[in-house]
């Protein structure tokens, strides 16, 4: 059985410590840093998570982002296991590090990358469409030529949301 736990890296200390992700599976453990640090007097012990004080706004996103983490480290855990027999704790320990890292797993690379394509193709065929309505007025032509620029748009925002998280 596996289980993720966030604790600091020094709770004695006055200013902003690291918040460290120990991961244990068959009686072994790994202990890496999350990268975000935060101060102890905003740290609940009981939970590992940030208290959730007003005098602190950022605790719910920072507890997001330590959830989103832990289910992410146990996925990765059991697609690993699943796949392998044996369990190289060098590979796992990369595959947890590339994860905190926010480096997107080769299956959702290549999952992006196949709805990239979809999606491009079905933009390149809509400005085809465009540049061929010649019996369109030009208010028109123009306004479906923005429905095509904002859909553009917004379909380089969504991949550019997917890569950051």
């Amino acid at each position: 059985m596996s289980k993720v736990k966030f604790n600091l890296r020094d709770i004695t200390s006055k200013n902003d410590t690291l918040i460290m992700m120990i991961f244990y599976y068959n009686g072994k453990k790994i202990r890496l840093s999350t990268g975000k640090s935060i101060n102890p007097k905003y740290w609940n012990k009981k939970k590992n998570r940030a208290k959730e004080l007003m005098e602190f706004p950022i605790h719910n996103s920072l507890n997001q982002f330590l959830e989103k983490k832990s289910t992410d480290i146990n996925e990765i855990y059991t697609q690993y296991i699943n796949d392998d027999d044996y369990i190289d704790s060098d590979v796992l320990k990369t595959k947890i590090k590339n994860c905190l890292k926010g480096i997107l797993l080769k299956e959702k690379t290549k999952k992006m990358k196949e709805d990239k394509e979809v999606l491009l193709s079905v933009a390149l065929e809509y400005k085809e469409k465009y540049n061929k309505c010649s019996w369109l007025k030009p208010m028109r032509k123009y306004n479906y030529y923005k429905l095509w620029q904002s859909s553009k748009d917004l379909i380089l925002k969504s991949w550019i949301k997917e890569l950051k998280q």
